[in-house]
């Protein structure tokens, strides 16, 4: 009888870890280049709610207190970054970076601190523009989260008509956008 008790038990067990997992981020979003602008390519899987974002991984700055701020450490870190979410009415939704939000989006709340009073506190502030020699990595979500591309903006030069910069195996790399639709609807399919 322990046998059967003991089996039960791993059976629990394992179902516990399971459900404690997220999912894994899948290749749903890519970018693309219309008329010289870095354009979002999002499958949405069906999805109504999404979100496109972009910021800036290479640069690490620190929030400089006001004087008086109680609240205000000078080692906050900032999270420089841009992004809209809405319900997307199509499979594929495109969004220009730093652009104006489809039709019925909402730009991402500009100013938010994270955090405080903590050592760890950040806060997130509005990406102006894309500057060459800074990493950006494109990110987004629906259904679930999107691995993120990374690129810098000399990328968009090598971007041609009908190819898109998508994430495979890890590495960011132009392929056929008709492939990473295929693959991203495949990808929603399992």
């Amino acid at each position: 009888m322990r046998r059967p008790l003991a089996a039960a038990a791993v059976g629990a067990l394992s179902v516990g870890m399971l459900t404690a997992c997220s999912p894994a981020p899948e290749p749903i979003v890519a970018l693309a280049v219309r008329d010289g602008r870095p354009i979002a390519v999002l499958v949405t899987c069906g999805s109504g709610l999404s979100q496109i974002s972009v910021y800036e991984k290479d640069r690490t700055r620190t929030a400089t207190p006001e004087p008086g701020d109680p609240a205000a450490t000078p080692t906050m870190r900032q999270h420089i970054s841009w992004g809209v979410h809405g319900n997307a009415t199509t499979e594929v939704v495109e969004v220009e970076l730093l652009g104006t939000p489809p039709p019925g989006w909402t730009s991402n709340e500009p100013t938010v601190v994270i955090g405080l009073p903590t050592p760890g506190a950040f806060e997130v502030v509005p990406l102006p523009s894309l500057q060459p020699d800074v990493r950006y990595g494109l990110g987004g979500r629906s259904h679930r989260d999107a691995i993120v591309v990374d690129f810098k903006t000399a990328d968009f030069s090598r971007i041609g008509p009908g190819e898109v910069l998508a994430p495979d195996d890890g590495v960011s790399v132009l392929m056929p956008r008709a492939d990473f639709e295929e693959n991203a609807r495949d990808t929603c399919d399992g």
